[in-house]
């Protein structure tokens, strides 16, 4: 059978991103995991439901962001 994340109906914007991002659509508590284009884990967190994510310490460029390492969504940041 396939198993359901229950992850598709996740939302993440603004994108291209200045210095915030939102998620929305998670419920319960998700490690959120930010890598950049070369694949290295830039930051980590621990966050629960809806959320927004400071991301004003990252350089310009893209960005994958990872939910529980199962999930996989791509942002940009300005």
């Amino acid at each position: 059978g396939v198993e359901e994340s229950g992850l598709e109906s996740v939302k993440l914007y603004p994108n291209p991103a200045n210095d915030k991002i939102w998620m929305e659509g998670l419920e319960g508590e998700h490690e959120i995991s930010i890598y950049n284009a070369m694949g290295i884990k830039v930051e980590s967190v621990i966050k629960q439901n809806d959320f927004e994510l400071s991301i004003d310490g990252l350089t310009a460029g893209l960005y994958l962001i990872s939910i529980d390492g199962r999930h996989t969504m791509r942002f940009i940041k300005k």
